[in-house]
C-alpha cells in the first residue's frame, strides 16, 4: 500500500470510530467536541423517544387512576349532559346506582 491510500483508510476510520488517542488524560477534552456520527444521534434519539414514552405512561396512567376514583361524577356529567340533551333512559336515578370495582 502507498501512503496515499492509507491516508484515505486513517480518515475513513477517524470519521467512522472517532480520532485515535494516544495520551489519555485531560487534555483530550476536546475530543467531546467533535462532529457527532449518525450512529449517537439515533442512540440520543432513542433516548429522548424513551423519555418521552414514559413520560406519556406515566401521565395516561395517572389520568386512568383518577377517572376510577371519580367515576360517581363522572356518570353523573355524563347523565346531564347526554342523557338529558337526547331525551332517552331519563327515568334512571344514577344517583342510586352503585359502582364497585372488582379486581
Amino acid at each position: 500500500m502507498d501512503n496515499e491510500e492509507l491516508e484515505k483508510r486513517l480518515d475513513w476510520y477517524n470519521k467512522k470510530y472517532g480520532s485515535y488517542i494516544e495520551k489519555r488524560g485531560l487534555h483530550n477534552w476536546k475530543n467531546l467536541f467533535r462532529k457527532p456520527t449518525l450512529q449517537e444521534w439515533t442512540i440520543l434519539f432513542m433516548l429522548i423517544m424513551a423519555l418521552f414514552i414514559s413520560w406519556a405512561y406515566q401521565r395516561d396512567i395517572e389520568l386512568c387512576r383518577q377517572a376510577l376514583e371519580n367515576i360517581d361524577e363522572i356518570c353523573m356529567e355524563y347523565k346531564t349532559v347526554y342523557v338529558h340533551s337526547s331525551n332517552t333512559v331519563s327515568d334512571i336515578n344514577f344517583s342510586e346506582l352503585n359502582f364497585t370495582l372488582e379486581t
